[in-house]
């Protein structure tokens, strides 16, 4: 039996030029490693503190609002219940967290978190934001004068602020 040229060329030119089988070489291992995700960075932002501050006074918020409207004045004082007043401050800590991360985003920080390990500034901040929307924003400044209720309102917003504030501040 006479072997056929082809199949000798085609030893002989795999032999000879090895250029030409690079695609028979085992590829490096790298190839069939998973990717890299993409690395997101985002610019430093008070996205955290402004979550946890609104959370603090529209819950608050929630829970005066969820007292007035289902208790204060219903007709029986005997349907007051704590469970409409916990999910109205529950509804207000999620709408104010929301609308607190979207303010708070709004504000380019120095770094990640700028007021962890400051907790009287946050404090501060956040007793200022308790203060301005209890005493001012919800009763209008107080123009026709402050009843005691409103006077409870805004106290307690101011401490639900602080309280806010320093639980970022650690």
């Amino acid at each position: 039996m006479k072997p056929s040229a082809l199949p000798v060329f085609l030893a002989v030119g795999l032999v000879i030029l090895p250029q030409a089988s690079q695609g028979q070489r085992i590829a490096s291992l790298t190839h069939f490693a998973a990717p890299e995700p993409p690395a997101r960075r985002y610019p430093a932002t008070y996205y955290f503190e402004g979550a946890a501050i609104g959370a603090g006074v529209f819950g608050t918020t929630g829970a005066f609002l969820g007292y007035e409207f289902g208790c204060h004045y219903s007709e029986n004082q005997s349907d007051c219940a704590a469970g409409p007043i916990v999910a109205a401050s529950l509804v207000g800590a999620l709408i104010g967290g929301t609308v607190g991360t979207l303010v708070g985003g709004l504000f380019p920080a120095p770094h990640p978190r700028p007021l962890r390990g400051d907790p009287g500034r946050a404090a501060l901040l956040g007793a200022s934001a308790g203060a301005l929307w209890g005493f001012g924003v919800f009763p209008h400044f107080c123009l026709n004068g402050c009843s005691t209720g409103e006077i409870v309102f805004a106290l307690s917003n101011t401490a639900a602020g602080a309280l806010a504030g320093l639980i970022v501040g650690h």
